[in-house]
């Protein structure tokens, strides 16, 4: 029986060689990544992504006929402000990939041509920008990530790497047909200049963020200029004394868990409040005016920081909007840009002019840009940038 039992464990481990040494082979000398070209899609139709935009009906669609949009990569999440997709244009307007991968600058590069087989994926809008991806069966988006990987590599090709994506110069004049953003410049490269600051942010926190996100009791704006929430109280102070300035003391770009304890504990936000845009409940700080830490906490969050556009417009402020989880969260916006002197900033704001470079977009119909990293932001000639490589600021 002993001898039985060598007899096969021997013919298994020659079996198990046998089947796994040309994979070891096939490892070590793996096939080359194919580049496609448009020859390669032979009779599939192309559409342009302002056409694709344009078949967005009310409400997610599921594109059910053979074609494809091509367009150039103009984003990286190398730093960390785009999280699971990227953005591509052609030449008629921009439009976010929903690929569910992170780490996508390893294998989407900026200018590289990619070509997007639709059938069967699915346009949705958040919040007034259109994206591509798949059926969200929940309903709780009109789209979803595209996060297997077969069907990335059926429906997302990589083509060859183009010349360097000409940044498209906006000014506020452009940006509105009417009231609304125009929809051919969202999900563009932009440059926009003479723009100053503004003194504001808008910023959704949550009591809970482990708790429903939707519930009007998790939720607190800080956010000026709402009759339910007007900002900090005039002449209001931190714990230790210093002003409070309209933007809650938000002076980065957007605001890390350890940057938003800090803000938390000095009193910044105790004159927030929690509830909705129309309901207003309860405030954040207890009666002593100390943060209750039990009730509030911390956690990384987008900001979108205000700035007024320089040109006339049908409205008057651009958003510049960054992820709590970016490297650069937590890089202060200079004081110059700021205004601020003293800890102070003036109520209007700073007329220390910049211009940045970033991927336009809208949030509820108003215009709102993302930048890619801290190369994106310049002094008000446009050449000269405000941080240098190691991002400190550049005086």
């Amino acid at each position: 029986m002993k001898k039985q039992i060598l007899i096969l464990a021997s013919t298994l481990l020659l079996a198990s060689c046998m089947e796994f040494g040309p994979l070891a082979g096939d490892y070590d000398n793996p096939e080359p990544e194919k580049i496609y070209a448009e020859a390669d899609l032979g009779d599939i139709p192309r559409k342009t992504i302002a056409e694709v935009k344009a078949m967005y009906d009310d409400g997610p669609v599921t594109f059910t006929e053979d074609f494809y949009i091509k367009g150039q990569v103009t984003t990286s999440d190398r730093e960390g402000n785009f999280y699971r997709g990227f953005y591509i244009q052609d030449e008629t307007s921009g439009i976010e990939i929903k690929v569910g991968k992170t780490g996508l600058y390893n294998f989407y590069k900026p200018a590289q041509w990619i070509y997007v087989l639709c059938k069967g994926l699915t346009i949705g809008d958040y919040e007034g920008a259109k994206q591509i991806g798949k059926e969200d069966i929940t309903g709780e988006y009109e789209s979803t990530y595209i996060d297997i990987q077969m069907l990335i590599d059926r429906h997302v090709l990589k083509g060859e790497i183009g010349e360097p994506v000409d940044t498209l110069d906006l000014t506020g004049k452009q940006i509105y047909e009417g009231s609304k953003v125009k929809e051919e410049y969202i999900g563009k490269l932009v440059k926009i200049d003479g723009l100053t600051y503004a003194n504001g942010i808008f910023c959704l926190m949550y009591v809970d963020p482990n708790l429903n996100h939707k519930l009007q009791s998790n939720r607190i704006f800080l956010d000026e200029g709402h009759e339910w929430n007007s900002g900090p109280a005039s002449g209001a102070v931190t714990l230790d004394g210093k002003p409070v300035n309209k933007n809650w003391n938000v002076h980065t770009w957007g605001m890390t868990k350890a940057r938003c304890e800090t803000l938390l504990e000095s009193g910044a936000f105790d004159s927030a409040n929690i509830g909705n845009d129309d309901d207003a409940l309860l405030g954040v700080a207890d009666a002593d005016g100390v943060i209750n830490r039990t009730k509030v906490k911390p956690s990384a969050y987008s900001v979108s920081q205000y700035f007024r556009l320089n040109n006339e417009s049908t409205k008057k402020y651009l958003a510049i909007r960054s992820s709590g989880y970016a490297k650069f969260a937590d890089t202060a916006i200079p004081d110059r840009v700021l205004g601020m002197s003293g800890g102070v900033i003036p109520s209007s704001g700073s007329t220390e002019r910049i211009t940045v470079v970033g991927v336009f977009g809208v949030y509820r119909e108003d215009p709102q840009l993302t930048l890619i990293d801290m190369a994106g932001v310049y002094k008000s000639d446009g050449k000269t940038p405000w941080y240098k490589s190691d991002g400190s600021v550049n005086e």
